[in-house]
């Protein structure tokens, strides 16, 4: 957090977005520990954001023989998300239950 506040420079605007917005992330993901399925919405994002960066950015960098640092902080982060998701739940709710109407 300091790092965020007492920065020797100031944020360029694209990066200072990306930071706050991982941030407030991991705010909001904290809050999974009291309310697990009302974060649920949450927790997907942070799976398909995973899934997405493996697909996208990862294999590319892999085929062309370049690597990065962060790549088993995602595949843990991806595995993560997977164990701790309730699947039944999310069968029971979001698979089998029937949509909502619109009006």
């Amino acid at each position: 957090m300091t790092s965020f506040i007492h920065r020797p420079q100031l944020w360029d605007p694209i990066p200072g977005v990306a930071f706050s917005f991982w941030a407030a992330l991991a705010a909001v993901s904290a809050l999974g520990i009291r309310y697990p399925l009302a974060m649920l919405p949450i927790i997907f994002m942070q799976l398909f954001y995973k899934a997405f960066w493996l697909l996208a950015v990862y294999l590319p960098l892999q085929s062309a023989g370049r690597s990065t640092s962060m790549t088993q902080g995602m595949l843990i982060g991806l595995v993560l998300d997977i164990v701790v998701i309730p699947w039944p739940y999310v069968i029971r709710q979001c698979v089998r239950k029937p949509g909502d109407h619109w009006r």
